[in-house]
């Protein structure tokens, strides 16, 4: 009998997980809105976010999504953009598009994640990595 040959899958080359407070987000937000933003959302995602009335749970997506992608590509540190080198898009409501800032300033290198969603309070977020 003849061996077949074995499927062709990408290779992982990380996982990235997650879990934020929405409570904790709103007390941050409150307090310290404008430095929050300007530290971790891009141009787009302000305007996506004012669109949004300035929603905790929309805020703490974005949060989230960029730690997950920060564990995923297992990098000791962003260099002097940190999260503002990397921009979220979402997707509906459980998933979004994560970029990484290029040399030339454009985003590029996307990947995709998953959002959870748990009594409207937590918010976890996952990305997969595939080479």
């Amino acid at each position: 009998m003849p061996r077949r040959k074995p499927a062709r899958f990408p290779n992982l080359k990380g996982v990235g997980v997650d879990l934020v407070d929405a409570l904790r987000i709103q007390t941050l937000i409150r307090r310290h809105k404008r430095s929050a933003c300007g530290r971790i959302l891009t141009a787009e995602e302000k305007r996506v976010w004012r669109l949004k009335r300035y929603s905790s749970l929309v805020y703490s997506k974005f949060f989230a999504a960029k730690e997950s992608l920060f564990k995923a590509l297992n990098r000791s540190g962003l260099g002097m953009d940190g999260f503002q080198s990397m921009q979220i898009r979402l997707r509906g409501r459980s998933q979004f598009y994560a970029a990484l800032k290029s040399q030339n300033g454009d985003f590029k290198q996307g990947h995709e994640g998953r959002f959870f969603i748990f009594r409207k309070r937590w918010i976890a977020a996952q990305v997969r990595i595939w080479n």
